[in-house]
């Protein structure tokens, strides 16, 4: 395996027991939900299509590209007057939610349950035509659930760099003393990175795929950028951390995180955004417990 194996663990010690590249000829998105129930707030410009033209079509919203004898997910935002999801919807865009999901499958609550885990997505970061302002669409690949979110990645576009952000939804925890930052009503942690060219001619993070990540553990997270270590958070006694903490250790899947991947509009300013996503990638240690035999698209 490549990605973050070589940083994070000897050869040989992580066991994928998810991955999606997309590059199937007959690809139909099977392994994730496109309906987002509940994850559209009433202030959300756009509205997920739940209908995707895989193949060609006016439908766009979600595609599958061929470029350089690659195959990938393209997720596009658009104008629709007919997107009326909410109150303010005036786009359509696409929103994937990893199935099993334990907020919906109520079989599905250990299926990833794992004291250490690797998530991976490699991916190319918002273009636009027609932008008239810095904000645009947000593209995402995120940890979601009911006192935590966890930005794996979230950018604009390949010109802002990127943020990675754990948030801490439960801020009425007894051990939470963290101050809200940012005018946010909740604690969380977020770290920006602007991103800086290895050479002359380097694509930039709308230009080609990088590969962005989180390694999560019994005591600590770590984020990464293409094998590269980006930052850490170890979990300690009030730090005001969400509850991440179940019998004695991490285990994401087992506090029913969602895992979401999406390009949500932020600013009505542009004709058309796209995001472009090569896999997703979920893997364990080869002596860590899995509730379930492990799932990988063939």
């Amino acid at each position: 395996m490549g990605g973050l194996q070589s940083v994070t663990n000897p050869a040989g010690e992580w066991q994928q027991v998810f991955f999606d590249g997309f590059d199937s000829e007959e690809h139909t998105l099977a392994n994730w939900y496109l309906n987002r129930v509940g994850d559209e707030n009433t202030d959300r410009l756009h509205c997920f299509d739940t209908t995707p033209d895989l193949l060609g079509g006016k439908n766009k919203a979600l595609s599958l590209i061929a470029e350089k004898n690659v195959q990938f997910l393209r997720i596009t935002a658009t104008p629709d007057s007919s997107a009326a999801c909410t109150p303010q919807s005036r786009y359509r865009s696409g929103g994937l939610r990893l199935k099993p999901n334990p907020l919906v499958d109520g079989a599905a609550h250990g299926v990833y349950a794992m004291q250490r885990g690797l998530f991976e997505v490699r991916c190319r970061l918002p273009r636009y035509r027609a932008r008239t302002t810095k904000y645009g669409a947000n593209a995402g690949f995120w940890l979601l659930g009911n006192d935590m979110e966890c930005d794996i990645v979230e950018g604009n576009d390949g010109l802002s760099g990127f943020a990675t952000t754990l948030h801490n939804w439960n801020a009425a925890a007894t051990d939470c003393t963290r101050t809200p930052a940012q005018g946010e009503p909740h604690p969380f942690w977020q770290a920006i990175y602007a991103y800086t060219s290895p050479y002359v001619g380097a694509p930039g993070l709308d230009e080609g795929f990088h590969t962005y990540g989180l390694a999560w553990s019994e005591d600590e997270l770590t984020w990464y950028f293409d094998g590269q270590v980006l930052s850490t958070i170890r979990y300690r006694p009030g730090q005001c951390l969400p509850g991440l903490v179940e019998n004695g250790m991490f285990t994401p899947f087992g506090r029913a995180a969602q895992v979401l991947l999406g390009l949500e509009v932020v600013d009505a300013s542009f004709q058309e955004a796209q995001f472009d996503v090569d896999f997703v990638r979920i893997c364990k240690p080869t002596n860590d417990w899995v509730a379930a035999s492990p799932r990988q698209l063939e």
